[in-house]
């Protein structure tokens, strides 16, 4: 009896292949060749993989490496432009420095108005016009008239000179006393009264005395 017994409980506890595969056995043999398959695509595609990197590595070993080439930044050089002098932005106050700058060994422009110096560019000199304080400061010099424009002669006036220097050398070398001037000049000016040299003769026996003794003893 217990054999028995032992034997259902076996008979109940190992299940008997399914239904499914009792009665569709080619569902089975599909499943293990789809495996299969996917197993060899995976060998396949590890050894393209491998491949790849293996020609890649050798491909990078093989190239050279590229060097880096350093540019050698150009230095720019200002010169100052002569042509600036005669322009009319700058006439009258730009001039050319005898200095130049200590880092780049470049041309230096000087305001005279402003007594500053500056880079030979033209764009730096325009905005250094352009500040108020250069306006300012060319305003003020603008009104005042230069020593040089009032020490200058014309020709008639040097001409007067002349002929006042020429008259007390007469009286020097012919040994006449000076105060012969006081009736000489206004008797020249009686005889030639279109001469305008002697309408400007204005000499006496004391700017005689000084003429000769400043001229003669300096020139003669």
């Amino acid at each position: 009896m217990e054999r028995w017994l032992i034997k259902n409980t076996k008979l109940n506890e190992d299940p008997g292949p399914s239904k499914s595969t009792q009665d569709h056995p080619t569902n089975f043999c599909n499943i293990s060749k789809e495996s299969n398959r996917k197993k060899t695509t995976s060998d396949v595609e590890v050894a393209k993989l491998s491949k790849d990197t293996s020609d890649s590595d050798s491909n990078s070993e093989n190239k050279p490496k590229k060097q880096r080439i350093k540019r050698e930044s150009k230095k720019r050089s200002y010169i100052f432009c002569n042509k600036w002098l005669s322009d009319e932005k700058f006439k009258g106050w730009l001039t050319k420095s005898k200095n130049k700058s200590a880092k780049t060994n470049n041309d230096l422009a000087s305001c005279i108005v402003c007594n500053h110096e500056m880079l030979a560019h033209k764009s730096v000199i325009l905005r250094h016009s352009a500040s108020e304080n250069h306006k300012f400061n060319y305003k003020q010099i603008a009104s005042n008239s230069k020593i040089s424009d009032c020490l200058k002669s014309t020709e008639l006036e040097n001409n007067i000179k002349n002929a006042e220097i020429k008259l007390c050398g007469l009286l020097a070398t012919n040994n006449l006393p000076f105060r012969l001037m006081d009736n000489l000049s206004p008797l020249i000016k009686n005889i030639f009264p279109d001469s305008q040299i002697a309408k400007g003769i204005n000499l006496k026996r004391s700017k005689a005395t000084s003429t000769y003794c400043i001229f003669f003893n300096n020139y003669g």
